[in-house]
């Protein structure tokens, strides 16, 4: 690394070391960052190579963009980018550059730039719009002032000689004559259910008692980005360590109803524990109970409320389950008995 050069007064050093599993982005964002890699790589030797064109007009700086929401990964591209550079990353600190005064600001851009070029470090500006925002009509004599400001900060990014990384939530905030003086423009989009599930992955480690499933749940409802994942985490890692457990599903939905309130969203659908499965012997006696046909006490017989005809004796049904003796002992009587024989056999004599 080289010697920071009173650098640290304008900027911040980002120690942060970024492993290739830990970086999680679309295919699409990896290759564009594979292809910065390279051109970063090359860009002292690349003119050489080309036409006069090219060559009369070459720079060694290399400018880059990254474009996506909020915990995207913008930063940690960054970091893997200079660490794969074996260079320091630094982060502008915006509230040392951006000056109420005028001139000042262009001042203190001109100096960090000087010091970055010589220090051999990898600048990145986080929420790059604020300093190179759209030109506006000149209204009043400090529309005037900001517009000089953004010309300056265009032509003097254009000749930097280092490598420049400016990151922002959106493309349409910039000066249009910006995107002529960029190398590359990468898109960070919001992760989609895979990248999802390899961003829980990556974040929960091993030491939690979460099941495959339980993280394809949450990768399928959860529509979160990295940033926010990493803040789920870790607070479910807090509530777990707290009850001496490892982290499971309670501390984990309890870290995202703390992340999803401080978001204003809701909390997602169809996390909900899963009830319990119902025993064996449970089961085996509803099944039995719902198959088993046993008349209900009290309700085997019942008299029938129709008249068979004048004179004749009204039947009881047939049991639910009956024998040859009760047929014969419920039978229609014969004709020619007697009503004292009738009683006898156990039917009711019609009135």
């Amino acid at each position: 690394q080289g010697d920071s050069g009173g650098l640290d007064a304008l900027a911040q050093p980002v120690a942060v070391r970024v492993e290739e599993e830990g970086l999680v982005l679309a295919e699409s964002t990896r290759r564009d960052l594979e292809i910065l890699l390279a051109r970063c790589r090359q860009r002292e030797g690349l003119a050489g190579t080309l036409g006069v064109a090219v060559a009369s007009r070459y720079g060694a700086g290399v400018r880059a963009l990254f474009l996506g929401p909020s915990g995207t990964g913008k930063t940690l591209g960054a970091s893997w980018l200079a660490g794969r550079l074996a260079l320091p990353l630094y982060r502008v600190d915006l509230a040392s550059v951006v000056s109420k005064y005028i001139g000042e600001t262009e001042k203190n851009l001109a100096e960090l730039l000087a010091r970055a070029e010589a220090a051999e470090v990898v600048l990145f500006f986080d929420e790059a719009d604020s300093l190179f925002g759209k030109r506006t009509e000149v209204n009043h004599s400090n529309d005037r002032f900001a517009n000089a400001q953004t010309n300056y900060l265009l032509q003097r990014i254009e000749s930097y000689e280092g490598i420049v990384i400016l990151a922002s939530n959106s493309r349409s905030r910039f000066d249009p004559a910006f995107s002529r003086r960029i190398d590359l423009v990468i898109e960070f989009p919001a992760p989609g259910p895979d990248e999802r599930r390899r961003l829980w992955e990556a974040h929960l480690g091993r030491g939690h008692s979460l099941s495959p499933r339980d993280i394809n749940r949450l990768a399928a409802h959860c529509d979160l980005a990295g940033g926010n994942v990493r803040n789920v985490v870790l607070a479910a890692a807090v509530l777990a360590a707290e009850a001496g457990r490892p982290l499971g599903w309670t501390e984990l939905l309890r870290g995202l109803s703390l992340e999803c309130r401080k978001l204003g969203l809701p909390m997602p659908s169809g996390l909900e524990p899963e009830p319990p499965l119902p025993s064996s012997a449970a089961s085996k006696r509803k099944k039995m109970n719902s198959h088993s046909g046993i008349p209900t006490p009290g309700r085997a017989f019942r008299l029938s409320s129709e008249r068979e005809g004048p004179g004749r004796a009204l039947e009881r049904p047939t049991p639910t389950f009956p024998s040859p003796e009760r047929k014969a002992l419920f039978a229609t009587p014969a004709r020619g008995h007697t009503a004292k024989s009738n009683r006898s056999l156990g039917c009711i004599q019609a009135p």
